[in-house]
């Protein structure tokens, strides 16, 4: 699955791909309950990794939030 920062993959099964605002390419796989958000990405070389859980507040998009926090994760993961 191809994305972008501006049309992220989130999805029900299988592992996603996102393409960073810094180019950067990651791997990994979200999940959600009522109230929460979590998942966990990584470089492909496995040199760079992120795990979340958040418990989003309403007042913005869950996938705001997200590509938010892994654009700060993988700033220099290239």
């Amino acid at each position: 699955m191809s994305s972008t920062s501006s049309t992220s993959c989130f999805s029900a099964g299988g592992l996603m791909r996102a393409t960073l605002d810094n180019g950067v390419t990651v791997w990994g796989k979200t999940g959600s309950l009522p109230g929460w958000t979590n998942g966990v990405f990584a470089t492909r070389n496995l040199k760079r990794r992120a795990a979340y859980c958040l418990n989003p507040t309403g007042t913005a998009s869950e996938r705001l939030y997200v590509m938010a926090l892994l654009n700060s994760a993988f700033t220099r993961a290239r």
